[in-house]
């Protein structure tokens, strides 16, 4: 098994096991899967596993370990230019920062996730969880409901689009915005939908917050039965799934009820666990953001030793790199001389070089007219004969079945015929300087799509008026190879595209095979790949999911 396939499998694993709850187990895993990416350099692998654990850190309120590690993931997006991680670690941040109360820092995060999100269709669906989350921020922190609950329609409105399990998270935030509103019944009808979608989708980790937002509804409304009975789930729940945060907040919930209702002792009962949940959930956040300072501290004590080594091996070693200087130079001075000597001779050879693969390609071109003669001439011509001698055979005297087998061996006499004739126009058409490569690739594909029922799509630049003979030779020899190609792996769909832009010509091709034939290491790409190189050319393929070859040739002044 590949490194890069053990790492997709670890953060498969570490998904899994978040879905059935497993915290530690899931860090762990997603852990391994990072340090197995950073040991190899894969940057793709490495930013799944970011993406992944800053996610398993948020879900379970360890968010300062969250925006740390969101911190790296935006980091290495950006070195790489990757704009989809770019998005997904904008809101990571943002959504980190909001659930600390960091607004400040929040709403800009939000706001970048948005701005990036917009130019970016891969990113969609992170592009409407910015919209919903950035609309509870507008609620919470600016106090704006009217403004929150239109950027999260607008969620709601991409959400509809892309991934419709997805909504109950936004008619989650919805339903508060509804509430600020005091639309309760609104809100109520809200909440139950995003319940009923938490239970379709299996996202029971999910249900403890919107329990206590529903029996803050449920509070605001004054309807002090169903906040305690709303609350009491939560904190059910939340103790079954070990979320602090939630059971914190349902019991801050049944604390007001109960004292809204006059039942004190209750009331006095549920502030003290709500205090206590408090205090050990920002203990935990503070005693993370502590040790991981200390881890940072510790990094830089080390760096810095490392440093200091580094600069007295440095200072041990000037004398001698001092005398390792004068003799680069000397050495330098006389790569020079050399160099240019080589320099001189090499682009000698080349124009050598470049002589022999023109005769070569003359040569060839001159081997295939002949070779498409003789198939023509002596072959078709045998072939010819003999049909006509079969057309002069009495049959009058001869029985029945002998009469069939006479019928069926002309028949097969005159597809032998034609597919002889279609061999010799193969090798080299006789139309290729007559009329050109544009025509005679038409011609050429609709003798494929009758023969092989295929789909083979070909596409020319209106305005292509063709070029020099051997490019256009060499270009028609290629996509007759890469046909060959497709019946060989039986391919039964595929585009050819040629396009004109500037002095270059380019030629594509796309089909539909899952990559077999790009993976294959068949002679007739390696022969390919010589043509390309044989006129200066480029090729570049890819596999992924299919197989794709871009060519491209510059056209000489």
């Amino acid at each position: 098994m590949s490194d890069t396939v053990l790492v997709n499998e670890l953060n498969q694993k570490a998904r899994l096991l978040l879905n059935e709850n497993k915290y530690e187990a899931s860090l762990k895993t997603v852990g391994e899967a990072e340090r197995l990416a950073s040991d190899i350099k894969w940057d793709s692998g490495l930013l799944k596993a970011y993406a992944l654990k800053s996610s398993i850190q948020n879900i379970y309120n360890k968010h300062y370990d969250a925006i740390a590690t969101g911190l790296k993931g935006l980091d290495l997006a950006n070195k790489l230019n990757n704009s989809y991680y770019q998005v997904l670690f904008y809101r990571s941040l943002a959504n980190n920062n909001d659930m600390l109360d960091n607004y400040q820092d929040a709403i800009p995060y939000y706001q970048k996730c948005i701005d990036q999100g917009n130019k970016t269709r891969m990113a969609r669906l992170t592009l409407g969880h910015c919209y919903v989350e950035m609309g509870d921020a507008y609620r919470l922190h600016l106090k704006k409901p009217v403004e929150a609950m239109e950027l999260i329609e607008k969620g709601i409105a991409i959400y509809k689009e892309v991934d419709s399990t997805t909504l109950g998270y936004a008619y989650d935030y919805l339903g508060e915005a509804l509430t600020d509103l005091k639309r309760y019944d609104e809100a109520e009808t809200t909440f139950n939908k995003s319940l009923s979608i938490y239970r379709a989708n299996g996202e029971e980790y999910l249900i403890p917050e919107l329990l206590f937002h529903t029996a803050n509804m449920y509070l605001a409304k004054k309807d002090f039965p169903k906040a305690i009975k709303t609350a009491g789930d939560g904190v059910e729940l939340s103790q079954k799934m070990q979320t602090v945060y939630g059971e914190s907040e349902a019991r801050k919930v049944l604390y007001q009820a109960y004292k809204a209702t006059g039942k004190k002792a209750l009331a006095l009962q549920e502030y003290e666990q709500y205090i206590g949940l408090r205090d050990s959930l920002t203990k935990a956040n503070i005693d993370n953001r502590f040790e991981q300072i200390k881890t940072e501290a510790l990094l830089k004590e080390q760096e810095s030793a490392l440093k200091e080594l580094q600069l007295q091996q440095q200072k041990s070693t000037l004398k001698t790199q001092q005398f390792i200087v004068v003799s680069l130079i000397l050495l330098l001075l006389a790569a020079f001389v050399l160099a240019n000597y080589f320099r001189r001779l090499n682009k000698k050879m080349q124009v050598k070089n470049q002589r022999i693969s023109e005769a070569l390609l003359s040569g060839q071109a001159t081997e295939r007219q002949r070779l498409s003669r003789e198939i023509r001439d002596q072959i078709g011509a045998n072939i010819s004969s003999v049909l006509w001698t079969l057309d002069l055979l009495e049959t009058s005297n001869l029985s029945d079945e002998f009469r069939k087998t006479l019928v069926s061996l002309k028949s097969n006499l005159s597809q032998t015929y034609d597919k002889v004739n279609l061999l010799s126009k193969n090798i080299i058409p006789d139309e290729l300087e007559s009329v050109g490569l544009s025509e005679s690739l038409r011609k050429l594909f609709k003798k494929y799509r009758d023969t092989e029922q295929a789909t083979f799509e070909l596409i020319l630049p209106e305005n292509f008026k063709g070029t020099e003979p051997k490019i256009e030779f060499e270009i028609y020899n290629i996509i007759m190879e890469l046909l060959q190609l497709c019946r060989k792996f039986n391919c039964k769909q595929a585009t050819f595209a040629i396009r004109l832009t500037g002095r270059r010509i380019s030629l594509s091709f796309e089909a539909n095979d899952e990559g077999n034939i790009c993976k294959s290491d068949d002679l007739l790409l390696q022969q390919i790949a010589i043509r390309v190189e044989s006129l200066n050319g480029k090729m570049s393929s890819e596999n992924e999911g299919h197989s794709a070859i871009e060519i491209s040739f510059r056209i000489p002044n």
